[in-house]
C-alpha cells in the first residue's frame, strides 16, 4: 500500500523484463493506471507469452478449490468425467519437451535446459542435498534427545547417592 511492488527480475534472476512491465501495471497504486479487467491482463499476458516465444500450459486447480468441489458433485456439466480417488489426476503445469522438437514442432538445436537462468539439473541436485539436510538433523535431533534422556535417567535413578 506504501511501496511499489518490486520487480520479479530483482527476486529471480532471468525473468524477462516483459514480465516486469506486466506485475508494474497490474500492481500500480492508482486504480487508473492498473488493469481495466482480468480480460486485459490475459490479452497481455497472452502477447506476453507469444512474443516469447513460451509453450502452452496449464496451472492446476489446488484440491480444496470450488472447481474441485463443483466437478465432483456435477461432472457432466463441466465436461469432466470424476476419477476415482484411488486413481488421482495429475495435472502438471508445464512438460518440458522429450525431443530435440520443440512445442511448436520445430527442430530446435537445444532444448531448454534452464529456468529463469538456472540450470534445470541444479534443481534436482538442490533438491538431493535438502533430503540429506533433514535427515541429518533428524538424526541429529534424536542423537541429542537420547543423551538428555540418557543422563536425566542416570541422575534420577542416582540422586541419593548424588546428594
Amino acid at each position: 500500500m506504501n511501496t511499489d511492488v518490486q520487480p520479479p527480475s530483482a527476486v529471480i534472476r532471468g525473468v524477462p523484463t516483459q514480465f516486469d512491465d506486466l506485475v508494474r501495471h497490474a500492481t500500480a497504486r492508482d486504480a487508473a493506471d492498473r488493469f481495466a479487467d482480468a480480460q486485459q491482463m490475459a490479452d497481455d499476458l497472452n502477447a506476453i507469452a507469444d512474443e516469447l516465444a513460451l509453450p502452452d500450459f496449464r496451472v492446476p486447480a489446488p484440491r480444496n478449490s470450488a472447481q474441485h468441489a463443483s466437478t465432483a458433485l456435477h461432472p457432466a456439466s463441466h465436461g469432466y468425467v470424476a476419477t476415482p480417488p484411488a486413481m488421482p489426476q495429475r495435472n502438471p503445469t508445464r512438460q518440458l519437451p522429450r525431443s530435440r522438437q520443440d512445442w511448436r514442432g520445430t527442430e530446435t538445436p537445444n532444448p531448454p535446459r534452464q529456468f529463469a537462468g538456472i540450470e534445470l539439473s541444479e534443481f534436482y541436485w538442490a533438491r538431493q542435498r535438502a533430503k540429506r539436510m533433514v535427515w541429518f538433523w533428524v538424526a541429529a535431533v534424536l542423537i541429542v534427545t537420547g543423551i538428555v534422556a540418557a543422563a536425566a535417567w542416570t541422575l534420577g535413578s542416582n540422586i541419593n547417592g548424588l546428594i
